[in-house]
């Protein structure tokens, strides 16, 4: 019997809670605009000194603003029904090295092989930098 893709999701979000696996939120844009606008502002009123001054509070305001970091657990859980068939396909060249016949046993195999588990972590990885275009903070 092959695990079912609710099994595989179920694994690979044990998986990146127990990492404790974050991704990036790329909005560096919108921090830059934060800098860019508190420099603009700084130099208007306080010519170069002001320049300095309104980057750097631009820029500490717009690293406060950003959300950057966000867990992977929730991010298998916002995914489209394609990335998580993509993301099955790809679990499921690992699982079928080992032999894990359902869910019961992919969470035994999970918590008991280290090889395994290694192996998944670096298949979520990759998907999740290669289909999903984020990076891993």
């Amino acid at each position: 019997m092959v695990p079912s893709m609710d099994d595989v999701m179920e694994v690979c979000q044990i998986l990146s809670k127990q990492q404790d696996l974050k991704v990036t939120v790329n909005q560096a844009f919108k921090g830059g605009l934060w800098a860019l606008g508190g420099a603009f502002v700084g130099g208007l009123l306080g010519g170069r000194m002001g320049l300095a001054l309104g980057g750097a509070a631009g820029s500490l305001a717009g690293a406060t603003a950003v959300d950057d970091f966000r867990p992977v657990a929730g991010v298998l859980m916002e995914m489209r029904e394609e990335q998580k068939e993509e993301l099955y396909n790809s679990a499921m060249r690992v699982i079928s090295s080992f032999d894990a016949a359902d869910g019961v046993n992919l969470v035994l195999l999970l918590s008991s092989n280290q090889i395994f588990e290694a192996k998944l972590l670096n298949a979520l990885k990759g998907f999740i930098s290669q289909n999903l275009n984020m990076a891993l903070g």
